[in-house]
């Protein structure tokens, strides 16, 4: 950019382009914008603890003017763990959470180092519920007072 001052006048003079300024491609200057999309579908079981192995279903497509081959993917599980693969025809990923809470996923499209498209979901990650006889009515053979009797993942 380039001032000049005069006791009358000031101008200005910009030599950026429009495609520059918005850091996308222009027609003419050789380079092509890559697109696509990225969606996470599903996510099974619904109800997930700790220990449970969860189906994380996907889909990265290209866009107009992007070829599918051009594209990779990372997921980021929100605990540190990620996925990541260079076959958008792949549509699963899996992943173990070791602590209940709540995560962020997130499902990322590349081509090159440039993220093209992006989608994000919560998960919560359930506490298992164990349950303890405090005081057996019955006389069953294998339960003793304060014997966790089972393990139950939802009630």
């Amino acid at each position: 950019m380039h001032v000049a001052l005069s006791p009358h006048r000031i101008t200005f003079s910009l030599s950026a382009s429009l495609c520059a300024l918005m850091l996308s491609a222009c027609p003419g200057d050789g380079g092509v914008e890559a697109n696509a999309t990225a969606s996470i579908t599903s996510i099974a079981p619904a109800e997930v603890y700790p220990g449970v192995q969860i189906e994380v279903a996907f889909e990265v497509a290209a866009g107009e003017g992007t070829e599918a081959s051009e594209l990779t993917w990372s997921i980021q599980f929100g605990d540190g763990a990620s996925a990541e693969g260079d076959d958008v025809s792949e549509t699963l990923a899996t992943h173990t959470y070791t602590d209940s809470g709540t995560y962020t996923i997130k499902l990322e499209a590349f081509s090159g180092s440039d993220v093209v498209a992006t989608d994000t979901t919560s998960l919560e990650v359930l506490a298992p519920v164990d349950l303890v006889v405090a005081s057996p009515r019955a006389q069953p053979a294998n339960a003793n007072t304060g014997e966790p009797v089972l393990s139950l993942i939802h009630i």
